[in-house]
């Protein structure tokens, strides 16, 4: 395969004349200014019926004809020359690998008309600083931005994106997580291994927190978990080293397998009159856990079993 054949950025210069006033004579001065926009090279793409198939160009920034309505797989895969893309208005679909491991891949936004981004689509690429979703996304597929280290904050623009699993794990330097309101749930494992986030925002539309969501944020101290949330799946803060106080609202039954195993800073963790089961290794390892429950109730029965300081509560 071509990869990195020789692609040439035509620079197109244009000469502006300043006039520079000087006494006791006039002399003129020559400013040389380059266009700094990148032309689309025709040349530097296999096209089949509107898809991208192959990128051959020798990298930079890299501007996709119009027209084109899907990268293809593994069209960019490993273009580790590739800085900048700015995508055509038609684009819908980027696929598997498009752009696997591109890392010098820099900032990444999307035309407002794409709707699917497939799996692994931006594996790897680590460089990624930016990254913004247009309204219509509809759909992100697995590990689709994983060990993508330099990403910093997602901001999801609608309630009805479709994810896979593990879509940002590994992101290490992302902070911020906001989800718009109308989710109903956070998906599998998509924040696992971000040791980097602080700031993570749910709506009140919430329902439910899948399983590994948020597992191994070992930054992340504090989170409000909303009213409606009624679930919340295995391992879904595991390793939350910094968690320090997590409230369950009326409605959680059940606490799951490891949902909070090994959260050595968790003090406090204030559970709901509707809990009825804690599974075996939901709180192991948290050695310096109180918890506040209802005078009674399963949770005071349970901590009175195992051992485990706390407190009633009305």
């Amino acid at each position: 395969m071509g990869l990195f054949d020789f692609f040439k950025k035509k620079e197109k210069k244009q000469t502006v004349q300043a006039v520079i006033n000087k006494e006791p004579q006039q002399t003129e001065k020559v400013i040389e200014k380059e266009n700094e926009t990148p032309a689309c090279n025709p040349e530097d793409f296999v096209i089949e019926n509107g898809v991208l198939k192959e990128y051959i160009g020798k990298g930079g920034v890299v501007v996709i004809p119009e027209g084109i309505t899907e990268i293809g797989e593994d069209a960019f895969d490993q273009c580790r020359e590739v800085t900048d893309v700015i995508f055509p208005k038609s684009l819908i679909k980027i696929g598997e690998y498009a752009f696997h491991k591109c890392s010098g891949l820099t900032s990444v936004e999307f035309p407002e008309n794409l709707t699917e981004i497939d799996m692994y689509a931006f594996y790897r690429c680590i460089n990624i600083t930016k990254i913004k979703f247009p309204k219509g996304l509809l759909k992100i597929g697995n590990n689709a931005f994983d060990y993508c280290k330099g990403i910093a904050e997602v901001d999801f623009p609608n309630c009805n994106i479709e994810f896979g699993r593990l879509v940002f794990t590994n992101c290490v330097g992302l902070t911020k997580a906001v989800f718009p309101e109308g989710a109903l749930n956070i998906p599998d494992a998509i924040f696992s291994n971000c040791s980097g986030l602080v700031d993570v925002v749910l709506p009140k539309s919430l329902k439910k927190i899948d399983e590994f969501a948020f597992y191994r944020c070992t930054n992340l101290a504090t989170l409000t978990i909303p009213e409606g949330v009624t679930e919340i799946g295995s391992h879904a803060f595991g390793d939350c080293t910094e968690l320090k106080r997590i409230v369950l609202p009326e409605g959680v039954e059940r606490i799951s397998y490891g949902t909070f195993n090994g959260c050595t800073g968790l003090t406090e963790l204030v559970v709901p009159s509707s809990l009825k089961e804690i599974c075996p290794g939901a709180l192991g390892y948290c050695n310096s856990l109180t918890i506040h429950c209802p005078k009674n109730s399963y949770a005071e029965n349970y901590a009175k079993e195992n051992n485990i300081p706390f407190v009633t509560i009305s």
